[in-house]
């Protein structure tokens, strides 16, 4: 008997691994939590431990020739709100073997993916908890709505108009429009790398000229993207607007022009972070708009939020919708950031159109991965 331990930061990651190295015919022996070290600032991880006999092994190559499996394999397909199914139908071939192994894995996955909220929701509520996980929100905002949406079920409502009308409720408590701007005013963009920060102020910087006709300066703080001056000076030469580059408030000319600012990516170096917050102090400005990619894991999302503390953005922009199947961070950052979500925008480059929110359409991607035709 091989027996070995696969770690991850998620179950799903380490079944991923199982599956990879040992094959569809191990056996899950046992799996675990592992709290994560604030010191080392690691989250928690998984842990699970996995057999497969010897003979397999031999005969399958196992060490040689590991199997791949697709990202969602093994996990209960989501259904329009029905109940939640093992996904039997979709195994390959008869053997009962498999079939005992795809089950078990499943179900570790669910408890993984569900905590003890999930034994208190009926099966229905469960469908929608478990299509909200799926689309990335966390246990606890999916754990809020589940329990919202079943005690609506259980007074009598219809499931799925429940469910719609709930999650568009809690995304538009989210919402917001950008409120004070007038001319004079500093206005940071700050986000992770690969968000689109730059694109994205081109394109409030062009809708800002164009359907208000108010003056704006572009200004760049980011000197590590190489194609950072020439990407705002396009947007400088296609507004026929002013391109500062200046740390200094005193450098920058002042008048009724809004002055746009992009700035450098934000990650955990706290020191470039704590630098970048005190150059924006400098500039004195006004208001910050956090961009990111609804391609982040929310998890991902949730671990930025310390670094922006001394940031303080005021509103979100989330990007890259079209690229993404998941949207859980939309939510995600507007709840735990307590900022509104103010719009939002598909490709990463200058075509995409900057709209605001639409909280039915972004309910509908949550609950089915997709907005229905008939809409």
């Amino acid at each position: 008997m091989l027996i070995r331990t696969f770690t991850a930061p998620t179950v799903a990651g380490a079944l991923k691994q199982v599956k990879k190295e040992m094959g569809g015919q191990a056996m899950i022996l046992k799996t675990r939590r592992c709290p994560g070290d604030e010191a080392l600032r690691t989250g928690d991880r998984f842990e699970v431990i996995a057999c497969v006999d010897n003979n397999i092994v031999r005969e399958k190559g196992l060490h040689r020739r590991p199997e791949t499996i697709t990202p969602h394999e093994n996990v209960s397909p989501k259904s329009r709100l029905g109940r939640a199914d093992d996904g039997d139908n979709d195994l390959p071939g008869n053997d009962m073997a498999s079939v005992k192994i795809h089950r078990l894995l499943n179900r570790i996955l669910h408890r993984e993916r569900s905590p003890e909220i999930y034994a208190d929701l009926p099966p229905d509520a469960r469908a929608v908890f478990l299509n909200l996980v799926d689309a990335d929100v966390p246990f606890e905002i999916a754990g809020r709505l589940g329990r919202e949406i079943a005690h609506g079920v259980m007074s009598g409502g219809d499931l799925e108009t429940l469910s719609l009308d709930i999650v568009e409720n809690e995304i538009s408590s989210l919402t917001g429009n950008v409120r004070g701007l007038r001319g004079g005013m500093k206005l940071a963009f700050v986000g992770p790398g690969g968000a689109g920060k730059t694109s994205v102020m081109g394109k409030i910087a062009a809708r800002i000229v164009t359907e208000f006709g108010q003056k704006i300066k572009l200004n760049t703080l980011d000197k590590m993207k190489i194609t950072a001056r020439r990407e705002l000076s396009a947007y400088s030469d296609l507004l026929r607007v002013p391109l500062v580059d200046s740390e200094n408030d005193s450098e920058i000319p002042d008048d009724d022009a809004i002055v746009m600012i992009d700035t450098p990516s934000i990650g955990k170096n706290r020191d470039s972070n704590a630098e970048l917050s005190e150059k924006l102090a400098a500039l004195a400005v006004d208001m910050t708009f956090m961009v990111f990619s609804a391609g982040m894991r929310s998890s991902d999302l949730i671990d930025l939020i310390p670094e922006l503390e001394n940031l303080r953005p005021d509103y979100l922009i989330a990007t890259h919708l079209d690229q993404s199947p998941r949207w859980g961070g939309l939510p995600t950052m507007a709840e735990y950031l307590e900022k509104p979500l103010v719009f939002v925008t598909d490709a990463p480059a200058g075509v995409g159109r900057l709209k605001e929110p639409q909280p039915r359409l972004i309910a509908e991607h949550l609950l089915y991965g997709e907005v229905r035709e008939n809409d």
